[in-house]
């Protein structure tokens, strides 16, 4: 995938292997980051947690814009790697939130998921008993599973929750039922044009599917009764998100451990900076 922006100074492109995606623990990503004015090559960035960061902030972004300000509980589906993403992003921009269930299909992981975020100040993390258990009465949900089958049922959800959908969206494998988008008065995405380009998608074509950028713009106004992001990752971002880190990663900075620091072990994401 390809992307980039004037203002940032930065275009590149991301390459990797589909076929071994979670399939995999060695499979590698490179992210190639080049300035618009001069072409030069500002550096690569080596690692595949680039992608998920990326797919976390952009969640961060339509909790923000889109889930009650003030909300304090929060129902994870998942326990993986986007889950933990999307559960540091929703953090980051709701420091209301002060407890969280998560449910796995394994327990195990849940658990595990849970001691890692267990060290976060006034949060309480807890392990869900069901996916029932785990989003009522929560006021913002993510689903971040590689479930081919609905997950969730819509009456289990709260009047006014916000939910960020993450996982498989295609029609014959959807992490989300349809009676649950049909019950959402309001459904944006990050990648409107990516969706209505493939016939694959659940709500590909379907005209009452926003783009985030109206909500960043403040042309739409929240406070719907059930209100949903549909994650696509928007492709050509991580580009971005590269050039913001290999900005942090200056040659000092690196000799120093800045770049660790500043990135935290959670995520592990190896730094090669070329410079002149």
């Amino acid at each position: 995938t390809a992307g980039g922006s004037r203002a940032e100074d930065a275009v590149g492109f991301r390459a990797y292997d589909l076929h071994h995606v979670d399939r995999h623990e060695n499979r590698g990503e490179l992210t190639v980051v080049f300035g618009t004015e001069s072409g030069e090559l500002k550096g690569v960035v080596l690692g595949r947690h680039l992608g998920i960061a990326r797919t976390g902030a952009l969640g961060g972004v339509a909790i923000d814009c889109m889930s009650p300000g003030q909300a304090a509980t929060l129902g994870v589906i998942g326990a993986g790697r986007q889950a933990k993403s999307q559960v540091l992003a929703a953090l980051a921009v709701r420091p209301s939130l002060c407890h969280c269930k998560i449910w796995s299909r394994q327990k195990t992981r849940a658990e595990l998921l849970v001691a890692s975020l267990a060290d976060i100040a006034k949060v309480s993390f807890s392990v869900a008993a069901s996916p029932q258990d785990a989003v009522q009465d929560a006021e913002i949900v993510v689903t971040a599973t590689s479930s081919p089958a609905a997950l969730l049922k819509a009456e289990w959800l709260s009047p006014g929750c916000h939910i960020n959908y993450v996982g498989p969206k295609f029609i014959t494998a959807h992490e989300l039922g349809i009676d649950i988008l049909e019950n959402c008065e309001v459904i944006v995405t990050d990648a409107l044009q990516q969706l209505h380009h493939d016939p694959r998608l659940t709500l590909s074509g379907n005209p009452k599917v926003q783009c985030l950028s109206k909500w960043l713009q403040g042309s739409v106004q929240g406070g719907a009764r059930l209100s949903l992001f549909y994650s696509l990752g928007l492709a050509g971002t991580e580009v971005l998100l590269a050039a913001d880190l290999l900005h942090v990663a200056a040659p000092a900075d690196a000799e120093q451990g800045g770049l660790r620091e500043w990135l935290g072990s959670c995520w592990r994401v190896f730094i090669v900076s070329i410079c002149s």
